[in-house]
């Protein structure tokens, strides 16, 4: 199993994937999507919430809270807590 918690590589990767899926999601180019925004900005719905939930719950290879993705945490912000050891 590769181990990624905790790295800032891992961080990033997990950054460009939410990045993508937020996104995909809204049908916006992914260049366009602000890291540093809060996620409530997007405002995602359940359903978008749930697919990266489980998008980042594949990569880390452990649960995540879908609810964690709503708020006022930024995407990066995120991607550094879902990376912690």
């Amino acid at each position: 199993m590769k181990k990624t918690s905790g790295t800032k590589g891992a961080a990033k990767d997990i950054e460009e994937m939410l990045c993508c899926g937020v996104a995909k999601a809204l049908a916006l180019p992914v260049e366009t999507i602000d890291p540093y925004a809060p996620l409530e900005r997007w405002e995602l719905d359940s359903v978008e919430v749930m697919y990266l939930a489980g998008q980042v719950e594949k990569r880390l290879g452990r649960p995540v809270e879908p609810s964690i993705l709503w708020g006022k945490m930024s995407l990066r912000a995120l991607a550094r807590e879902l990376t912690r050891a």
